[in-house]
């Protein structure tokens, strides 16, 4: 299926990793939202359950092995042309995780790599999918 002009919307999955008061944010390479800081996920694979994505994501975007702990919530992520047709539809199941082992580091698909401290990660350029689910890990008290 092609991410870009999508018949249907894409299932997509990521992680909130939180660990010692810091979350794991990527800095995106490619559209949508290239430039901006997001949690690392991506396109629910044939066969595969999306808390296997999100762990397969924050793995291949972070160099970090994590463990997928619970739901945390769900959100669209559409985005329009100039012409307003729907360029990109994904919707995101993000999950918590919690940090087994590794150092961020640079991908393919990342800008960058870096541990935020969480009272610090609303001063940054979050996609809308990274802003409502650090919102609602905070409004849980998690």
């Amino acid at each position: 299926m092609t991410r870009e002009y999508p018949p249907f919307p894409v299932p997509s999955a990521a992680a909130l990793v939180c660990h010692q008061g810091s979350l794991l944010l990527i800095r995106r390479k490619f559209e949508p939202g290239a430039g901006k800081w997001s949690l690392p996920g991506g396109k629910i694979e044939l066969g595969e359950t999306a808390e296997e994505t999100a762990a397969r994501e924050v793995m291949e975007e972070c160099n970090v092995r994590v463990k997928v702990t619970r739901l945390l919530n769900a959100a669209n992520a559409i985005f329009y042309d100039h012409e307003h047709r729907v360029r990109f539809h994904y919707l995101i199941i993000v999950y918590l995780a919690a940090y087994l082992s590794g150092t961020p580091e640079n991908s393919e698909e990342t800008l960058e790599v870096r541990w935020v401290p969480l009272e610090e990660a609303g001063n940054y350029d979050l996609t809308g999918t990274a802003r409502s689910a650090i919102e609602a890990f905070i409004a849980g008290g998690y």
